[in-house]
């Protein structure tokens, strides 16, 4: 009879009746004081009904009767988390796991966690592990795809958003967090196709009109980027706020923009870092010091420096004098050109420069060469001992092929400031390249660094 009952109040909790559902597990326990679907029941009623205290009550209790329950404790996790108790929920989620390795949802729920903890690599594992019990649910990809671009490895964000589009192709929230991806690499076209397909499955998207509005930035359309945000009343998006506040000091009107930043929610950095720099403008340094100073204790930049300090002394020891001398010159083709050093430092200004000349072909900042890096996992250089000159070789050629068409150029060149930490690397993929290293007084680099929002 209990369970005939409890299957009503599981048909009530899928009809969005948890009062009703509630009634119903607290007259089988009145008969049955330790039936675990009722504890268990319960808890999803109050739960919903956001009684998160007395949930976690009827969650414990229905681990207590079956520990061995796998969904018992995921479910006592979940209220945990939605509590803000990540470090209890992380644990909670791993004892749902150590008593069902194949319950995928507790590996994504244990990522979620672990992100919200700044675990991201953790994350990144546990959400990886759910995809592979099959939860292919699209917020997995989506979380996944976040993940991926945080921890730089954008060619691995790019798949889990494609993937999420197959699932979903008339997403248009999945389009614009692809559109951001694009956005943030530079890849504007990209951005642009992307964008526009999202407001092509909904007109009214508001990420991806702030993201279209953005490109309008970039390319000096600046009317045509606020008309396209005009139908979003001033204070109903953050984001389409933060884009017409660009928008307005682009135009010229930096009181304007001022006005705008200022009613903005001060947790985004982007927010603080584009007031900061209108704030400079206005002549008040103070105040802008003050943003900026808000945008980079808000901004996560999760940095190790011992870790960074090893990854240093290896390079060092492996990337010596014999072993770069096996390389041989290749000739007869374009010469691969690489502007590094740090952020901020002038790599932009010297490719623009270089630009101007018919046989240089600029390439902005690729990222083939960091992805690939990611892919020998932490034991690089380590990792390529055993590899041959033509290996190498091949690399370089697939990257080339990334590369794209360079026309007649007799050089091409690729900007990323962070290549000089993988100089060793190109050393043997392009033995024919060239390196220009960009310096600039560290007191300057370090403080346009601190005003810019390095995305």
């Amino acid at each position: 009879m209990s369970d005939a009952r409890l299957d009503q109040a599981t048909r009530l909790l899928a009809g969005r009746n948890p009062a009703a559902a509630l009634a119903v597990c607290d007259e089988v326990l009145e008969d049955s004081p330790d039936d675990v679907r009722a504890w268990q029941g319960r808890g999803r009623a109050l739960n919903n009904l956001r009684r998160f205290d007395e949930a976690e009550a009827a969650f414990r209790r229905a681990t207590e009767l079956d520990p061995g329950d796998a969904s018992n404790h995921n479910f006592l996790g979940h209220v945990l988390r939605a509590a803000g108790r990540s470090t209890e929920a992380a644990r909670v989620f791993r004892e749902a796991i150590a008593a069902d390795a194949s319950l995928a949802v507790a590996h994504y729920n244990l990522g979620t966690v672990l992100a919200m903890s700044g675990d991201y690599a953790g994350a990144v594992v546990a959400l990886e592990r759910s995809l592979g019990l099959g939860r292919n649910a699209p917020e997995t990809l989506l979380n996944l795809g976040e993940l991926y671009q945080f921890l730089e490895r954008y060619g691995d964000a790019a798949d889990a958003y494609e993937r999420a589009l197959k699932l979903e192709p008339g997403n248009a929230t999945v389009h614009s967090l692809l559109g951001d991806l694009w956005y943030s690499l530079g890849e504007v076209e990209n951005a642009r196709a992307t964008y526009d397909a999202a407001l092509a499955a909904d007109a009214g998207c508001r990420p991806a009109l702030a993201g279209r509005a953005l490109l309008d930035e970039l390319w000096g359309d600046i009317d045509a980027g606020l008309e396209r945000l005009a139908g979003v009343p001033a204070g109903d998006d953050a984001g389409v706020d933060y884009a017409r506040a660009r928008l307005l000091r682009r135009k010229g009107d930096v009181r304007g923009a001022l006005e705008v930043l200022q009613r903005l929610p001060g947790d985004d950095p982007r927010h603080d870092f584009t007031l900061g720099e209108v704030l400079d403008e206005l002549g008040d340094f103070p105040g802008a010091f003050a943003a900026f100073s808000r945008a980079n204790a808000n901004k996560p930049a999760p940095f190790d420096p011992a870790a960074h300090s090893r990854l240093i002394d290896r390079l060092i020891r492996y990337f010596d004098a014999d072993r770069l001398a096996v390389q041989k010159r290749v000739t007869g083709r374009p010469m691969p050109l690489f502007i590094v050093g740090m952020p901020r430092s002038g790599t932009s200004l010297v490719e623009q420069v270089l630009a101007t000349h018919s046989q240089v072909h600029a390439g902005g900042e690729r990222f083939e060469l960091p992805q690939r890096l990611l892919s020998l996992g932490d034991g690089y250089p380590d990792s390529l001992e055993g590899m041959a000159p033509h290996d190498f070789a091949e690399w370089a050629d697939d990257y080339r092929h990334s590369y794209g068409p360079v026309g007649t150029a007799a050089a091409w060149t690729d900007k990323l400031p962070k290549n000089f930490l993988n100089l060793g690397l190109i050393a043997l993929m392009f033995p024919e390249a060239r390196v220009i290293y960009c310096r600039r007084d560290p007191r300057d680099t370090g403080l346009s660094v601190f005003f810019q929002n390095m995305n």
